[in-house]
């Protein structure tokens, strides 16, 4: 038989036990549904911006030409976009040795941890694009090599075509 405070610690011990599950249980679909909602929210404003930026008549060539002017500034500013070391990288349109191109919004999860890494993009072909590779914060993981053609950017980081809608489950997480 058991005594009184040998119950009490039995039942306690129980009650603490099922909140810690409870709490392993609803936080982490909770944190998923929270981080979803965020993804959505971001891949919106993205969306928007880029086919603001697009809309623009000279939006594309005022930003091809200052990235040109970049290059050839005699200051370095090394390891950020439009830097004169990478003429072809500037901080929301990529330039393949091609000469096609990607115009594009990324953010990533050590940037903000509210979702995870996520690069949206409308290419020179008129086709939307995303990825969920870590490009890195300022997209300083594809900053030093420049990609040969869209078709190899594509390869090299995983990208994948979508609709383009901010609505719908277009396969963006």
């Amino acid at each position: 038989m058991r005594t009184k405070l040998e119950r009490c610690i039995l039942a306690f011990s129980y009650t603490v036990s099922f909140a810690i599950l409870a709490c392993l249980f609803v936080k982490y679909p909770v944190d998923a549904l929270y981080r979803r909602w965020n993804t959505n929210r971001w891949k919106a404003a993205a969306i928007a911006d880029i086919s603001k930026w697009m809309s623009e008549p000279n939006w594309f060539k005022d930003e091809k030409g200052r990235l040109l002017r970049v290059g050839q500034s005699s200051s370095t500013f090394c390891g950020f976009p439009d830097s004169p070391d990478f003429p072809w990288f500037g901080s929301h349109l990529l330039i393949f040795n091609s000469r096609e191109w990607i115009v594009y919004c990324n953010d990533a999860t050590n940037n903000n941890w509210q979702f995870n890494n996520l690069f949206i993009g409308k290419a020179s072909d008129g086709k939307w694009y995303y990825s969920e590779d870590d490009f890195g914060v300022g997209m300083n993981g594809v900053q030093y090599r420049q990609s040969e053609s869209l078709k190899e950017f594509k390869e090299d980081h995983h990208l994948n075509e979508f609709s383009g809608s901010t609505t719908g489950d277009d396969g963006v997480r």
